[in-house]
């Protein structure tokens, strides 16, 4: 079920341009995730001929793993399985062309949503997926910019 999705713009971006720098910040995401101290990055193809990532990224005393579909048409997922505190999840990134360049769409959903005892937490945890996401698109508007 979905429980967030924006857009951010990013004008004077090509789409292919767009997507080879969000693939290699989804191949590095020590470069991406504050904390994030190392990663181990592995890919393979599904049975289905599909493309994803089995990604291990190590935060300290704490390991993430996370699986990444990736589809070179300008969409890719990033699936968490479910554990004692969260439940299953997982987001999903678009990349459509625009007049003026390109539109990041974001998406984020969860097997059951969780509720929150107050409306201020469901607030921050949106206000820091923006924030996560507006830091994402900044970084490959450098990456595109610096080539």
């Amino acid at each position: 079920m979905k429980v967030f999705s924006h857009s951010i713009e990013l004008k004077g971006a090509g789409k292919s341009q767009s997507w080879e720098a969000l693939e290699h910040f989804a191949r590095h995401p020590d470069l991406l995730l504050p904390g994030c101290e190392g990663s181990e990055v592995h890919e393979f193809t599904s049975e289905d001929g599909n493309r994803w990532l089995r990604r291990v990224k190590n935060f300290g005393t704490v390991s993430v793993e996370d699986h990444v579909f990736l589809q070179p048409d300008g969409h890719l997922e990033i699936h968490v399985a479910a554990s004692r505190e969260w439940p299953r999840s997982w987001q999903e990134i678009d990349i459509e062309e625009t007049v003026e360049g390109v539109r990041f769409r974001f998406t984020y959903s969860q097997e059951t949503p969780q509720s929150f005892k107050t409306p201020q937490i469901l607030q921050l945890r949106n206000e820091a997926y923006r924030n996560k996401d507006q830091g994402l698109v900044r970084l490959i508007a450098q990456k595109l910019s610096a080539a």
